[in-house]
């Protein structure tokens, strides 16, 4: 089951999945390292005498995650990647194509796999459809196959350039973009929508919940249950518990206008 949401703008679109992959992937590494601790446990071997390995550490932390943007990204990628914990050294910009500017996937593996051998947990990598400077984009297909290959999150920034899609040609330079875990668009952008009109979107509905939800019994009494009829909680979807009404800026000039405009 797949979810998205509207927000104020492109920022918060990648500031929320940013949000989310933290949140799954950090977890999912912890879980990782328990069951590993665990297992060692069982088999009755003591962690105080054991050697500890170079790359082990007795506690996984975002100083031990790293993150992968091209340089071509725009800035709001790499301040979400600081309002989510990640240690600015721990940020990697990858070099982009000369001719092309698109991120340069070999170089992209070599990082992460450099990391992987020091000891590090590659946790996100941002690639663009339309960087804001060239309208560049990313090898989408090869990018994603490596991030399925070290399950790694691999979200796309189609701020710019995702309601391409929209036409022939756009479907076919963004083939791959459906490859993604999250994706952010910006509806005021390539739809010229009123100012404010962000969306991010997710393959996976249980992580945004799980990074944003919060059940209190001031607001509602029971957890909104989707799957029984019940409207969305967008407040357990999303960063925002107050929130305007955008969808009527996206809704009515489609209504009016119709996509083929």
């Amino acid at each position: 089951e797949s979810f998205g949401v509207l927000t104020s703008g492109g920022s918060i679109a990648n500031l929320m999945a940013v949000s989310v992959a933290r949140r799954t992937h950090f977890d999912k590494y912890r879980d990782r390292q328990a069951e590993r601790k665990s297992s060692r446990r069982d088999d009755d071997e003591s962690e105080s005498d054991r050697p500890r390995e170079k790359s082990e550490k007795p506690y996984l932390s975002l100083d031990d995650c790293t993150f992968y943007a091209s340089t071509q990204s725009h800035f709001c990628v790499l301040k979400a990647a600081m309002i989510t914990g990640f240690p600015r050294r721990n940020v990697r910009l990858i070099a982009h194509n000369k001719s092309t500017f698109a991120m340069d996937v070999d170089a992209l593996e070599r990082e992460i796999r450099h990391d992987m051998e020091q000891g590090l947990h590659p946790l996100m990598i941002v690639a663009s459809a339309g960087t804001t400077s060239t309208g560049s984009i990313d090898d989408l297909p090869r990018i994603s196959r490596l991030a399925r290959k070290l399950d790694i999150w691999l979200h796309v920034d189609a701020c710019y350039g995702g309601f391409f899609l929209l036409t022939e040609r756009g479907r076919r330079a963004l083939a791959g973009i459906e490859l993604a875990d999250s994706v952010s668009l910006d509806p005021h952008k390539t739809l010229f929508m009123p100012y404010g009109t962000g969306c991010v979107l997710m393959r996976n509905a249980a992580h945004m919940r799980d990074a944003f939800s919060y059940h209190s019994p001031y607001l509602n009494a029971e957890p909104a249950r989707p799957e029984l009829g019940d409207v969305p909680d967008f407040s357990g979807m999303s960063m925002e518990l107050s929130r305007g009404f955008r969808g009527l800026r996206v809704w009515l000039p489609l209504q009016v206008f119709g996509v083929d405009a």
